[in-house]
């Protein structure tokens, strides 16, 4: 299972999703890294012959169009090819799914669900479920893939209200979804479910796609740990410390040979090393148990770096973020009554990013 997500605002479509993936046969009879990129374990049951592992890029994009599934991955993969294929011929986004799902069966057992996001005069959605048929749903402003559990789905929507109306900037409001949907991952259980790994993401608008910036996330507890994602060279890299190596997870559809490829994803890697050895992220996410919050900074260079985003987790209830849009006016009013009773906060003291020779030093002092 997958939780995927696509949504539009005025200016821009999202899309956005987990990198888990689920197999099934008589063949799963190990995991092949034991854990993801934050040291959850991987999830396998030899009885119900699954295997869930963070290890696939759900988000394409080619020609401006940004496509996103959750199911079946080879069927999902071979659809998105064949439209991205149809809409270099000339065909509009809806005439080319309508026949690139002509053009693959979908078993029932091997269900596929896939949207798509694309520009034209205005931001664009549409949706494809095997499940229901041929049928293409059309001028769609939210969609969630992958079945997630109800209450995830219920709080997202609430979120995305919030986020359009308490962040402007096109690139902000992907960070804090991307933000939000990796507490989901962080907070609960989630990869026994199917769910879980990096989150990752893309924008469209009327300039075309753009792959998430570069993220430090930061789960704050008992460790730090400390994971820094990018896109280099049509990869998405993970920096993970904590399970001690990069993973690089390809996401082209070019019919590369292996060493092509293998070229391609040692450069991403180089690339990504950079970034990692400069500590220059564009935004830092802070998860923090302590303080049952989620923290979302923009990273400016020589100027002081801008707290877009804080979140409170209610303690009696795990599943559940609290959201405060009006974030500056919230920790000014440090005398009033603003909903943060209940957990005691203090706003970090940021230190400078990049720093010279400081990169394993904490960056962020919640002053304990």
């Amino acid at each position: 299972m997958t939780y995927a997500l696509a949504w539009k605002t005025k200016r821009s479509v999202f899309l956005a999703a987990d990198t888990a993936i689920t197999t099934t046969g008589d063949d799963v009879d190990k995991l092949d890294i034991e854990v993801s990129s934050f040291g959850r374990k991987h999830f396998l049951e030899i009885q119900k012959g699954k295997k869930v592992e963070e290890r696939v890029v759900k988000v394409f994009s080619s020609n401006n169009v940004g496509i996103i599934f959750a199911g079946s991955h080879s069927h999902a993969r071979q659809i998105a090819s064949d439209v991205f294929i149809e809409i270099e011929n000339g065909k509009t986004a809806k005439e080319a799914l309508q026949v690139a799902i002509f053009k693959t069966i979908v078993p029932p057992q091997f269900p596929v669900q896939l949207a798509i996001g694309y520009y034209d005069s205005e931001p664009k959605i549409i949706f494809f479920d095997s499940s229901q048929g041929g049928i293409i749903q059309e001028n769609l402003d939210e969609i969630q893939m992958g079945n997630p559990p109800r209450d995830f789905q219920n709080e997202t929507k609430r979120w995305l209200v919030d986020i359009e109306t308490g962040v402007r900037e096109t690139r902000a409001q992907l960070v804090a979804l991307l933000g939000i949907l990796q507490s989901f991952n962080l907070l609960n259980d989630t990869l026994r479910m199917g769910i879980g790994g990096i989150c990752t993401g893309l924008t469209i608008d009327k300039d075309g796609c753009d792959w998430q910036p570069d993220i430090l996330f930061i789960e704050y507890g008992n460790v730090e740990k400390h994971v820094g994602t990018c896109f280099r060279n049509d990869c998405l890299v993970v920096n993970s410390p904590i399970i001690g190596q990069s993973r690089c997870f390809a996401s082209t559809f070019l019919p590369l040979t292996s060493p092509v490829l293998m070229g391609k994803v040692k450069k991403a890697i180089n690339k990504a090393s950079i970034l990692k050895a400069t500590m220059e992220y564009e935004y830092v996410v802070i998860l923090s148990h302590k303080n049952n919050s989620l923290t979302i900074l923009e990273m400016r260079r020589n100027t002081k770096h801008d707290l877009l985003w804080f979140e409170s987790l209610k303690d009696s209830d795990a599943t559940k973020i609290y959201f405060f849009p009006k974030l500056k006016k919230i920790l000014n009013e440090k005398n009033s009554h603003n909903g943060l009773t209940y957990i005691q906060y203090e706003e970090p003291s940021i230190k400078f990013i990049p720093e010279e020779n400081r990169t394993h030093e904490r960056i962020i002092d919640y002053n304990e």
